[in-house]
């Protein structure tokens, strides 16, 4: 079944277009879901109410399941946050199924920091988030997937004058990952900093679907992107930054790189920018190797093995994402997620 539309259309040749994965993964029965909290209320405004509506970037099947949502909240910030507001779903026998929609509201003015965790057995989750960022706000959001299972995580951001998203997306989820973000700026001076980190195993498919739209002038858009892939796992990376007529003195760029710690890996990469502005700037590499070799054999002569070594330069690679993390508990997860996912036992 096709999970994911890929928002190039301008290119079919590729083999990437449209990833597709076995039907059984998205099954999904509404059953209660308990283990889902917010942390410091006191920083927001909670509501039950909730929008559904999303871009044209996912599966008819995966959008159906948005009505039958078992976890549905909006957060609405008012004021500057002085501690991020955490939401934490954790996953066990009892509560393996979830299916969130999550919108959140900054108002004008606001500074704001949010950190979402999945984590747990193994579980099956597709989340929505639904951002609407007020004049001259700011929002630093941490999503960070950790748990045995199928993950498909949409993102679909808006952005009024001067306001500036920086996104962290950390995914360690075991079996397929799939990632949507559609992001759009209506007023003038915006940013959207997108840093993401992967890491596929076994026979995961991580699939990366980004398409940032800059429509106003003095528009900024980073896309920075970081993963692994070793055993059987295949990713595909498609991501398009556009600049519509109206962008001028805009800016985008995108960075893409996979490290290879298996031969039959299979990693596809379309970076693209379209262009309908004058006077703008934009530029993008897409890269896949394996560990620098030389590196390796010099830490080597230091009495470290193989897997060790590795470990030590993978996690240099990632240090590119991890040194702007904002939480620290997150930060050394990382780290052991990596120890834990390298081997060469494959």
């Amino acid at each position: 079944m096709k999970v994911n539309f890929t928002p190039v259309n301008t290119v079919q040749s590729y083999g990437i277009n449209n990833i597709e994965i076995l039907d059984s993964n998205i099954i999904y029965t509404p059953t209660p879901f308990k283990n889902y909290k917010i942390e410091n209320q006191k920083e927001c405004i909670v509501l039950n109410k909730t929008d559904t509506n999303t871009k044209q970037i996912i599966s008819p099947e995966l959008q159906k399941q948005f009505l039958n949502a078992n976890i549905t909240n909006s957060i609405v910030i008012k004021k500057s946050t002085t501690a991020p507001i955490k939401i934490n779903a954790m996953f066990n026998e009892q509560n393996n199924s979830l299916v969130d929609i999550l919108n959140i509201e900054l108002q004008n003015n606001v500074k704001a920091q949010i950190i979402i965790t999945y984590k747990g057995l193994p579980a099956y989750h597709n989340g929505l988030i639904k951002i609407n960022m007020g004049k001259n706000s700011v929002l630093d959001i941490i999503v960070y997937s950790n748990f045995l299972g199928n993950n498909y995580l949409t993102i679909q951001d808006t952005k009024q004058q001067n306001a500036k998203i920086n996104y962290c997306i950390i995914d360690f989820a075991q079996q397929n990952t799939i990632q949507n973000l559609y992001s759009t700026s209506l007023g003038e001076n915006t940013k959207t900093q997108l840093d993401t980190m992967y890491f596929g195993k076994e026979n995961a498919v991580v699939d990366l679907n980004y398409n940032v739209e800059l429509t106003k002038p003095k528009n900024i858009a980073c896309l920075n992107t970081i993963g692994a892939l070793s055993e059987n796992a295949r990713k595909h990376y498609k991501g398009l930054i556009n600049f519509i007529k109206g962008a001028k003195k805009s800016e985008g760029s995108e960075n893409e790189y996979c490290i290879m710690l298996s031969k039959t890996a299979k990693s596809k990469s379309l970076p693209m920018l379209l262009c309908g502005e004058e006077d703008v700037t934009g530029s993008h590499s897409a890269s896949a190797g394996k560990v620098d070799e030389s590196a390796l054999f010099y830490i080597m002569n230091r009495g470290i093995n193989k897997t060790e070594a590795t470990k030590i330069l993978v996690g240099a690679q990632f240090n590119s994402i991890t040194k702007n993390i904002f939480n620290e508990d997150i930060k050394n997860e990382i780290l052991e997620n990596i120890d834990r996912s390298i081997n060469f036992e494959n």
